[in-house]
């Protein structure tokens, strides 16, 4: 939530995903990876089924419109 700086590396990659999201109708997004990680799909997770609750609190911080610059 507070501000911080970032390289111009980041700035340009997220520029670019940011753009590929806009082309795909938003089926393209840079922050859903905690979701992905909730189906275990992640890294060293089994596959499994996520309650609401937890679908309910990763969805109020995942999205590309969450992030600002």
């Amino acid at each position: 939530d507070d501000p911080m700086s970032v390289s111009d590396i980041l700035l340009d990659v997220v520029s670019e995903a940011r753009r590929v999201s806009e082309l795909s109708g938003g089926a393209f997004d840079i922050t859903v990876g905690p979701l992905v990680n909730a189906y275990g799909f992640g890294p060293g997770d089994p596959p499994r089924i996520p309650t609401e609750e937890e679908l309910e609190a990763l969805m109020a911080r995942t999205g590309l419109g969450k992030l600002s610059f």
